[in-house]
């Protein structure tokens, strides 16, 4: 079972205060963005391997890149988050180790996926639990919180 957007925008707002600085890393369209950006004043941006959506007049940032390349953006951030993408990263070890590096001080790292074995609609592997875990321990993460819910996993790392 997937997590309802509404169910993701009200879980990622517990983590989000005005004026943050934050990253959504598989943005697709930035809709998940101009979301929390309607109900929160936030810096938001987005990167993704394909953009369909450039951005929203100037608040919105959203740029076509590989998850894997965060650390050449400019500037940190406050929460860095995916959700539904981390098993398409190709390099999920330098996604987390540039991660690391791109958080403020006290910034979180969540990713949300799917488990291990989950059936959906595309034919793909996820990562097990342990193997996420060990993937943000190897990066210097400290793991706050997982969160498994029906077919879904959430990782809060800082």
């Amino acid at each position: 079972m997937r997590l309802s957007e509404k169910d993701i925008t009200d879980f990622l707002l517990k983590f989000i205060d005005e004026g943050d600085i934050v990253l959504d890393v598989g943005c697709g369209d930035c809709s998940r963005l101009k979301e929390l950006r309607k109900l929160k004043n936030i810096n938001a941006f987005g990167i993704d391997i394909s953009i369909s959506n450039k951005g929203d007049n100037n608040k919105i940032v959203c740029k076509e890149m590989k998850a894997e390349y965060i650390g050449k953006l400019p500037g940190r951030f406050n929460l860095i988050f995916t959700v539904y993408s981390f098993h398409h990263f190709t390099e999920p070890e330098r996604f987390l180790r540039n991660a690391k590096n791109k958080l403020l001080r006290g910034g979180i790292l969540i990713i949300i996926d799917w488990k291990y074995g989950a059936v959906t609609s595309v034919d793909e592997e996820y990562y097990r639990a342990s193997g996420i875990e060990k993937f943000l321990t190897d990066a210097g993460f400290k793991l706050k919180n997982k969160i498994f819910q029906g077919d879904t996993r959430i990782f809060i790392g800082f």
